[in-house]
């Protein structure tokens, strides 16, 4: 007998947190793409358990890449986007 399983929805840095979920940056740079792995405790820090990530431009927005070849990061420039990622 199958059970019916009730959709998951998580939508603030703090629901992510607690799932185990992930938030990776990634450089809007056309010829970088970098990314990387963001501190969920210092999202969390500044921006609040409750802040809500879903259609979120603000990380993204101020994403600054770390790759010493990338153009942006030489420049300082900022921007991305990012990727959830749940627990593996």
């Amino acid at each position: 007998m199958k059970t019916k399983t009730e959709p998951v929805t998580l939508s603030t840095l703090g629901e992510l947190k607690a799932a185990g979920y992930r938030i990776v940056g990634h450089c809007k740079h056309p010829y970088c793409g970098v990314g990387r792995t963001m501190k969920l405790d210092e999202l969390i820090d500044r921006l609040g358990p409750d802040y809500v990530v879903i259609n979120e431009t603000r990380i993204a927005r101020n994403f600054l890449c770390q790759s010493p070849q990338c153009e942006h990061a030489q420049r300082g420039q900022r921007g991305g986007s990012i990727t959830l990622h749940p627990p593996t």
